[in-house]
């Protein structure tokens, strides 16, 4: 009887592809066990980007899932806003889906698991890659490769954009697809990537697109005449279809980025930048790659680039390269600009490095192997070299973190930091030529070699985690977080009756984006994506706000109420409060209007307030909105009792002048007011709208207020909206401005609000009571005169308005709020949220879907297309012409621009 032998259950190469992941798991949890963080502790690794965004709209989108909530629009965020693109820009991951089974206040702890499982898919698909591509290696080198890859730096210093990962992990699959597209003649798997990737992230998509037709350009230059314009063809076709396929999602998200406040003239944004990248930031996301980077600078000294393809991919490194050298071809790899993060292209210059490394080790040269003593031999004496390199890494991690790690607190390397880390990079890419020479000259199998450079590079990736990720960590991170998610457990008593409301910040006590998160509608918001005329003005009605951030603190009991600001979070104290913890309190403001405020002013000529001071523009607001209220309700701007050591004036742009007399000596403005009812005073200095990081007119003044100090560096950038100094009854008031540098402003000065006419004000003042549900607004009213109708609703052309059933017009108000005529008598009003541009997106993407299925399905149809002479021709030029606009714009023409700007 014949015995046969069992067949194996997981080929070698299934075992390699399984094992890559499922070790850079382990890797990680390894780390995350010796430093306490979660699973094995409270610590995460979750800092900046993490918590300011991505924590926070996780908890948005956690509450959309179970249902509390639309994809399409969120009252949440910035009084009401498009989350549509949000959701393309940092959420749209499969393993998004895994939020609905983390508590709220594990998602901070969350983070560790997810980066964990998102790295570990870059180990697969890299590994699979390796496997499958026109570079293959054996299944331990693949594995080894795949390792390379989950702990390059990019994924290190850029996790904190966890959907940038994403991106990372597809990226192989991609470059796969772009073979198979190549050398097979395979359109799907080309379509189904490119897709993948424009979908999970857009943003990043623009420097996959260029890179795709940089990728053609060079690598067709490798082909025939004929092979040269069949694949221009499918590309073309396959990239059509693509950009159908997705065309609900990039469309309306490019509508929604023009509309934001980053806007920038690339240009001038390259023309004016630095020629040189910061490269104490740049150069150490190549770092962590010193194997593959070792592996290809000694093939390419010691073997040409036998193959087209090679030759290709090694230009294509090049072309990736360049931008993290040269920063005005960086800033075009950005869309003009970037304000941290300088390197979000990264991975694929990491990756084509590799690819390059992975040819000159699928192509060794045949040399006669060591003996098996001195193979042993050389193999104890390089594990020796080792685990002494591992004791000095340990050390010297010991002895000089804080110095290493100054990119995981400022996102920015520093000359210190580069030293150290191309000290580690340096040794390290020194034992790895020691191994790779070894396999070279045959001293070392591809076993052993696979096993030592596993073992050096896990002491690598203990380096680079603890300096990147584990340093970020602060003691109390996940307390605090608790104390702020516990402040969900409040329920509001409008909320319970069906009325609209906000709730808002005293001070930016935790990020802006964790009010939303809570789930209580906030008109605080932080992505890339807040709108500018929204962001601009909210710093006109005196709310804090920089960069990309609406703080949402700041503002007058007038415009809180206008805004419907019914609660505020701040620090618990004795204040009396609805809900407390250990560290905040959730109190009532003392009054608040629902949504849509009718008046009978028109709001037309309410859009151009860029001349009115913030004081002008409380006066107007209330002007406009109470116009039957003749009783005072600002005091006037309050005249200043004494000058000491400077002086004030308004030129002839009415701009305020405030100058230091000494430059030794502090300035001081003082105030003695006499206030008798209730009256609540604000500070004022405000000069431009921007979304500068920094203004001019920061830490321009120390404000004290009967005898305490308030602030000490006001404006600044925690703090630059009006500043409240307290409300005061029956007392004399006594304020010192101390002017700590010369400043010029547009908007200065102290004035009151009286308490008692704006309660008065408000209680006689009947809103309509539209409530909200996911991306609509309605409700029914009676007017028994012509109005209009002021919303607190951020003004954006996709909202549709009926009244009644009929289509009206939403106009702006306020520069960046909503207003509507409503005619007297009974009328129900609709108004329903659909993004900008999704409408013809969807469509188009329904049309790229049957394109799609035409390919699938019609082969022979297809291959017709494909063999018209003609139709390849031109597919040809289109690809030469792509590629030469890419070289030209993205690479030429920066350059040439910047060093005009020197020279000029």
């Amino acid at each position: 009887m014949h015995t046969h032998p069992r067949k194996a259950i997981f080929s070698r190469d299934t075992l390699f592809l399984l094992a890559a992941p499922l070790v850079t798991a382990l890797f990680l949890l390894f780390f995350y066990a010796g430093a306490d963080f979660y699973p094995f502790g409270e610590h995460t690794i979750s800092w900046c980007d993490m918590n300011q965004q991505v924590v926070p709209l996780l908890l948005n989108f956690k509450d959309i899932l179970s249902g509390q909530g639309s994809l399409l629009y969120s009252f949440q965020n910035a009084g009401g806003m498009n989350f549509w693109g949000v959701f393309f820009f940092f959420l749209a991951s499969p393993f998004s889906l895994l939020t609905l089974f983390v508590p709220k206040s594990h998602m901070l702890l969350f983070m560790n698991i997810l980066a964990l499982l998102k790295l570990s898919t870059c180990a697969l698909t890299a590994t699979l890659y390796f496997l499958r591509s026109r570079h293959r290696i054996s299944p331990s080198l693949a594995f080894l490769f795949g390792l390379f890859y989950a702990f390059c730096g990019y994924g290190l210093l850029f996790y904190q954009n966890i959907i940038w990962l994403d991106m990372m992990y597809l990226f192989p699959l991609l470059l796969l697809s772009f073979e198979r597209l190549v050398y097979q003649r395979k359109c799907l798997p080309y379509i189904a990537a490119l897709s993948a990737m424009m979908v999970v992230n857009y943003y990043i998509s623009y420097m996959i697109v260029l890179f795709t037709l940089l990728y053609f350009g060079i690598v067709s230059l490798g082909l025939t005449g004929e092979r040269r314009k069949e694949t221009a063809i499918r590309f073309l076709s396959a990239s059509f279809i693509a950009a159908l396929l997705t065309s609900v999602v990039w469309l309306p998200c490019f509508l929604q980025y023009l509309s934001s406040g980053r806007d920038i003239n690339m240009l001038t944004s390259v023309a004016q930048a630095g020629f040189f990248t910061p490269l104490e930031t740049t150069l150490p996301i190549l770092f962590p790659s010193a194997c593959v980077l070792t592996i290809m600078f000694y093939g390419l000294l010691h073997a040409p680039l036998k193959t087209r393809l090679l030759r290709s991919y090694f230009l294509l490194f090049l072309c990736m390269l360049l931008p993290i050298l040269l920063e005005p071809i960086n800033k075009m790899w950005h869309t003009g600009n970037y304000q941290a993060f300088p390197v979000r292209y990264g991975f694929i210059t990491i990756f084509m490095a590799m690819t390059v490394a992975a040819s000159f080790l699928d192509d060794l040269p045949k040399s006669k192997p060591l003996s098996k003593s001195k193979s042993t031999a050389l193999c104890l004496s390089i594990l020796f070299l080792i685990v002494g390199y591992g004791l000095f890494i340990h050390a010297y991690l010991n002895t000089h973190m804080d110095t290493l790690a100054h990119y995981s607190h400022t996102l920015w390397g520093d000359s210190e930091s580069f030293k150290g880390l191309l000290i580690l990079f340096l040794l390290s890419a020194f034992l790895y030529f020691l191994l790779y020479r070894s396999l070279y000259k045959r001293w070392l199998t591809v076993r052993l070699f696979t096993i030592l450079c596993t073992v050096l590079f896990f002491i690598d990736a203990y380096s680079g985690v603890s300096v990147y990720m584990l340093s970020a960590d602060y003691s109390g991170h996940q307390q605090t977080f608790s104390n702020i998610i516990d402040l969900a457990n409040f329920k509001p008593e409008r909320e319970q009756q069906g009325e609209f409301y906000r709730v808002k910040l005293r001070q930016k006590y935790f990020d802006v984006n964790l009010v939303g998160a809570l789930g209580y509608p906030s008109f605080s918001h932080y992505t890339s994506l807040t709108s500018q005329d929204y962001m601009f003005a909210m710093k006109k009605l005196g709310y804090s706000s920089y960069w990309m951030e609406v703080g949402g603190y700041g503002g007058t009991l007038l415009s809180d109420a206008v805004l419907s600001a019914a609660y505020e979070i701040h620090w618990n104290d004795a204040e009396p409060s609805l809900y407390h913890n250990q560290a905040y309190s959730i109190s009532a403001l003392p009054a608040a209007l629902s949504l849509g405020i009718p008046t009978t002013e028109s709001l037309a000529d309410t859009n151009q307030l860029d001349d009115l001071t913030r004081l002008e523009i409380q006066e107007l607001l209330f002007a406009k909105l109470f116009p039957s209220l003749s009783s005072p309700l600002i005091s006037y701007p309050y005249e200043r009792a004494e000058l000491i050591s400077c002086r004030i004036s308004q030129d002839q742009y009415q701009q305020y002048q405030l100058e230091k007399i000494s430059s030794e000596l502090s300035g001081h403005i003082y105030y003695e007011i006499p206030v008798e009812e209730a009256q609540t005073l604000y500070f004022d200095c405000f000069d431009r709208l921007s979304n500068q990081l920094t203004e001019h007119i920061n830490d321009s003044f120390q404000i004290s207020v009967n005898g305490t100090i308030l602030e000490t560096d006001y404006p600044s950038r925690q703090n630059n909206g009006l500043l409240c100094l307290g409300t005061f009854e029956n007392e004399t008031v006594l304020i010192d401005i101390e002017l700590l540098q010369s400043v010029t402003c547009r908007s200065f000065g102290l004035f009151g609000i009286q308490q008692a006419p704006l309660l008065d004000a408000l209680c006689q003042k009947q809103s309509l009571h539209l409530t909200s549900a996911d991306r609509c607004l309605s409700g029914d009213t009676q007017t028994s005169a012509d109005q209009t109708i002021f919303l607190s609703i951020p003004y954006d052309k996709g909202w549709s308005l009926q009244i009644d059933g009929e289509k009206a017009v939403l106009s702006k108000a306020f520069m960046g709020f909503s207003s509507f005529f409503l005619p007297a008598g009974e009328h129900h009003i609709e108004m329903r949220y659909t993004p900008p541009g999704f409408t013809l997106g969807l469509l188009a993407s329904i049309l790229g879907l049957v394109l799609a299925l035409f390919f699938l399905f019609r082969p022979a149809a297809k291959e017709q297309l494909f063999s018209s002479a003609i139709m390849q021709k031109t597919a040809a030029y289109c690809v030469r012409l792509l590629f030469l606009f890419v070289i030209l714009f993205i690479y030429v023409l920066p350059l040439f621009l910047n060093l005009l700007e020197k020279v000029s």
